[in-house]
């Protein structure tokens, strides 16, 4: 079986409810992974100082929360992993944004004359 083959029986294993097919499936993917989060990476700001290392640890949390996903190949699973990676992206910016405005979490300014 070569490894596009292994990777798609795992998703599905996954997506049937064994968890543990999760586990096996990061070691296979993880490369690629690597390689769609440095690319996202080299696109933000110079200043950023997320790493692609966390940045594919957040998508990791992220990924393995999933459930009920009828997962049918590894291209499905890359585009989604690469959705979850601008999701985080722009999460971040938001929040970034949002200190800077001085703003709380919930969106309401921290100026508490009004």
């Amino acid at each position: 079986m070569n490894q596009s083959d292994e990777i798609t029986k795992l998703l599905r294993e996954w997506s049937d409810g064994r968890r543990s097919a999760f586990d096996e499936l990061m070691p296979l993917v993880y490369g690629e992974l690597h390689r769609q989060a440095a690319r996202y990476l080299r696109n933000e700001r110079r200043c950023e100082t997320l790493q692609t290392t966390a940045l594919i640890h957040d998508a990791y949390v992220r990924l393995v929360g999933q459930t009920g996903i009828p997962w049918q190949s590894r291209t499905q699973f890359f585009a989604f992993s690469a959705k979850v990676m601008r999701h985080l992206l722009v999460d971040r910016a938001r929040a970034k944004g949002r200190e800077k405005r001085g703003e709380s979490a919930s969106g309401r300014s921290g100026n508490v004359h009004g």
